[in-house]
């Protein structure tokens, strides 16, 4: 591939990202950058530009590429506690109905990580979950790009958007056996991002419609939050346990108890109305009432619109027309 030839961009297929020959050119950029004989990894016209600016970052904080494990930030117990008060522990069941359940059997990991990239939840197959172990990719390690370069989660945190990494393209070269998808998750009210979602595993990792499947699940989560916040900002002292419907799968809220009549003088006074904000139905909260007789997620196999794989490969499909 010349210099002139045009570079690889993410509007390829997702199939080509696993492609014999894109991970062939992937692997020959190592070869020559590992070395540091050249000063820039955009040098490399053959690499999506998307890889060669993160190589260069992690170079910045990571010498070489050479394999270095992420490192344990936490012993248990603080790992518990810091879950416990974070944010992103609210959203935890919308990730769970949507996106670990149905791929707790296709050979595929779910990780959720903070805004620095310490993964806070690994949830999926029990058998890859095992062997990510190996690679320390497990909850309370820091998987930002600072500390093993170029991967999912932490270029996805670094460039506040979503990303996809198959194999070679990973700086770090522990991890070229390993593909991944990651969608940031950002706070509704602030903009600010909050942490990251993260599909690893296989090649099935960057699959066709793994990135939408990962950015709706995410959107799902970020609704939730919302409308969780919202009630919360309405409600009285006294609250009720409610549920609330998003994207046809059922989560806890909380939601504001119906207000007593108060006394004022000899009269009585009516509860106060309902913000404006609330009484109108907005898009946004239509958005939340939608409701299908199918999953969001739907697994491959005969009733699902694809053969099953022999090797349990399954294919994700959204719904939507």
């Amino acid at each position: 591939m010349t210099a002139g030839t045009l570079r690889p961009r993410r509007s390829l297929a997702a199939d080509d990202l696993t492609s014999a020959e894109l991970q062939r050119l992937a692997f020959r950029a190592h070869d020559q950058f590992d070395v540091g004989g050249v000063g820039s990894a955009q040098e490399f016209p053959q690499l999506r530009r998307v890889i060669s600016e993160s190589w260069d970052r992690s170079r910045r904080y990571l010498r070489t590429p050479a394999a270095r494990p992420a490192t344990s930030l936490w012993d248990q117990d603080h790992l518990e506690e810091y879950r416990r008060n974070h944010p992103l522990a609210a959203i935890l069941p919308v990730i769970r109905q949507l996106l670990v359940r149905p791929s707790s059997d296709t050979g595929l990991l779910v990780a959720i990580g903070d805004q620095h990239g310490r993964l806070l939840w690994v949830e999926g197959d029990s058998v890859l979950r095992n062997r990510a172990e190996g690679i320390r990719f497990v909850t309370g390690a820091d998987w930002s790009e600072a500390s093993v370069g170029t991967i999912a989660p932490g270029t996805a945190l670094a460039l506040g958007k979503s990303v996809q990494i198959a194999g070679a393209e990973h700086y770090n070269p522990d991890v070229h056996r390993w593909s991944c998808t990651a969608v940031p998750l950002h706070d509704p009210d602030s903009g600010s991002v909050l942490g990251v979602v993260d599909i690893t595993g296989g090649q099935e990792a960057v699959g066709i419609h793994t990135l939408s499947l990962v950015e709706a699940t995410v959107a799902a989560a970020e609704a939730h939050l919302r409308v969780q916040r919202l009630q919360q900002h309405t409600s009285g002292p006294r609250r009720a346990a409610r549920r609330t419907m998003v994207f046809g799968a059922t989560f806890p809220v909380i939601a504001a108890a119906a207000s007593p009549t108060r006394q004022s003088g000899g009269g009585q006074q009516p509860p106060p109305a309902e913000p404006k904000a609330l009484r109108q139905r907005s898009p946004y909260r239509d958005s939340l009432q939608i409701r299908r007789p199918f999953p969001l997620l739907r697994l491959g196999g005969p009733g699902a619109g694809g053969p099953s794989h022999p090797a349990r490969r399954r294919h994700h499909r959204l719904p939507f027309p």
